[in-house]
């Protein structure tokens, strides 16, 4: 990679961080007058987790999932948000639901990176083998 392939890269990555700071400012001026509005609390999720704001994506996705507890993706994601903020347990728990909830992409599981701090664990390889293969 040269010095302007680097130059661009940085600048996407400035301009996704920008990006995500907007949506989650934007996002929760939404949720300040419609607290439990699913999309945005959707949003503000996902972009404080991405921007590293891990405990305040956790806020919102437990919101969401007392809104949607029997949403396989929306456990998921909860699920993730448990295991950034080192809630090791409790993320396996959430993982166990989604996929008696009926998630089911084995491929994510093994590559996202947020179930990095679950994913060596025995509990973990004991939940993928409850997955079929396709």
């Amino acid at each position: 990679m040269g010095p302007q392939d680097a130059q661009r890269f940085d600048s996407l990555e400035r301009e996704e961080r920008d990006f995500l700071s907007f949506e989650a400012d934007f996002t929760m001026a939404v949720l300040r007058k419609r607290p439990y509005h699913f999309e945005a609390l959707q949003a503000a999720a996902n972009s404080l987790t991405a921007l590293g704001y891990f405990e305040d994506g956790l806020t919102y996705d437990e919101r969401l999932c007392e809104m949607r507890p029997t949403d396989p993706l929306i456990v998921y994601n909860l699920a993730c948000s448990l295991s950034l903020v080192n809630k090791q347990d409790e993320a396996l728990d959430r993982l166990e639901q989604a996929i008696t909830l009926g998630y089911n992409d084995r491929k994510h599981l093994k590559d996202d990176p947020d179930l990095e701090n679950i994913r060596e664990l025995p509990r973990f390889e004991e939940l993928l083998s409850h997955i079929k293969h396709f």
